[in-house]
């Protein structure tokens, strides 16, 4: 007996005439959405570029010349309201790059002060080899490589690793007193820093060997036109892991990003401490709020290093450490 079949009016995969009469003639994966479609990268990379173009008359901009002044807070605000996939002037361009460099420079400035400081206290890190990597030849041939390969990087992202390099400040697992522990209620501050969300941002190598593996894998929603995705990269574990618990989402930039910044996908936040969520920068709701990244750092910098934990009620913003120790750090360390 012949069972009465027709195409789903988008894959074109058989299905039965009852069930194409329930599904408005879509198969399950197209009626829920699920169905993959290999993407396009040329057309990602055209959708996602910047449009730098020859100075005007009227192109001025003073971001580098106002934030070596101190008007660091202010200065960002300005700069994440911009979108570079829109007309953008070289000379305000080639501003913002020298802007975000002395920002990543003060970064580096700080870390380079702020890990003997730790050490001092007594503070044992997790792995003594990668506390900090300052950027090499190799590194930024690998930079421009990855450009090459798949589109602009954020230029905040592109110039920590240009001037910074990596960071991984995670706590020792032999010196965390863990939750569970029976010791932990006569810690010391010292034996739970490790629960504050240190400052990591793995290697630049680590970023290609993602982008190599991931890149041939890239799929859109088969309803989705293309050019749709992007590769979802990891820069960091979340706050739980760095801790060595079961966590939620590790941090994460969605690359290629034509942006000056770009929300770190993943950090748990109050809705209070949200990035702009505009066009520009179109971050799936499931993941919740993300702050930009260099509010990321700023915010790590206050905390000599630790962005501090979340708040398990969720009802207001992070909060950094109040240990005594890190905070006379933060006071010797410069505004970013």
């Amino acid at each position: 007996m012949s069972v009465d079949k027709i195409p789903c009016t988008v894959c074109g995969d058989e299905i039965l005439r009852a069930t194409a009469t329930k599904t408005q003639g879509l198969c399950m994966p197209c009626k829920k959405g699920t169905r993959g479609a290999p993407e396009d990268f040329d057309i990602v990379r055209q959708r996602w570029r910047r449009r730098i173009v020859p100075d005007s008359k009227t192109a001025s901009a003073q971001f580098a010349e106002r934030y070596a002044a101190g008007d660091m807070e202010a200065v960002w605000r300005e700069i994440h309201g911009l979108d570079l996939r829109e007309p953008v002037s070289e000379h305000i361009f080639k501003d913002i790059v020298e802007c975000v460099r002395m920002t990543m420079r003060r970064v580096r400035s700080n870390i380079e002060l702020l890990i003997p400081a730790l050490s001092k206290l007594g503070y044992e890190f997790c792995d003594p080899e990668q506390i900090h990597v300052p950027p090499t030849d190799t590194d930024r041939a690998i930079l421009k490589q990855l450009e090459e390969v798949c589109g602009p990087l954020p230029l905040t992202l592109r110039l920590f690793y240009e001037e910074v390099g990596s960071i991984d400040l995670r706590q020792s697992q032999g010196q965390l007193v863990k939750w569970m522990d029976h010791n932990r209620a006569d810690a010391s501050p010292l034996l739970l820093i490790g629960e504050e969300d240190p400052l990591v941002v793995f290697p630049v190598r680590e970023l290609a060997a993602q982008i190599e593996r991931k890149l041939p894998q890239l799929c859109r929603n088969y309803l989705d036109p293309p050019g749709t995705s992007r590769l979802y990269c990891c820069l960091a574990p979340d706050e739980c892991h760095k801790a060595n618990y079961s966590g939620g989402e590790n941090y994460n930039v969605y690359l290629p990003e034509p942006s000056i910044d770009f929300p770190l996908v993943g950090a748990w936040l109050h809705y209070s401490e949200a990035a702009p969520n505009e066009n520009q920068y179109p971050i799936p709701e499931y993941f919740g709020p993300s702050e930009f990244f260099v509010s990321y750092l700023r915010q790590c910098i206050r905390g000599a290093g630790f962005r501090g934990r979340t708040d398990p009620e969720n009802s207001g913003p992070r909060q950094p450490p109040m240990w005594n120790g890190l905070q006379e750090i933060a006071r010797e360390l410069l505004p970013v």
